[in-house]
């Protein structure tokens, strides 16, 4: 029993979500530090909802549709888009 009970503590411990010193998680503080750079810019932050595991990306159609979002917003305000429909 002592054994379950110690490796349930240690899965616990592992769960824990790793909070800084202003009990930020790490997506917090990188989501904290995209907002600002992009309002620094100018530009507007847009912050996606939460996906569940069930419904998740993949990481290659993450970082596929976060590399395709500067164009199209870039193309949107030159006004040099095209209508595909």
């Amino acid at each position: 029993m002592k054994a379950i009970v110690r490796r349930l503590r240690r899965l616990e411990d592992q769960a824990r979500p790793i909070v800084n010193d202003r009990g930020q998680t790490p997506a917090e503080v990188l989501r904290e530090r995209r907002r600002r750079r992009l309002e620094a810019a100018g530009l507007q932050f847009e912050d996606r909802p939460q996906e569940s595991f069930a419904g998740a990306l993949s990481i290659a159609e993450i970082i596929h549709m976060d590399r395709r979002r500067p164009r199209e917003s870039e193309r949107l305000r030159s006004g040099s888009f095209t209508y595909k429909g």
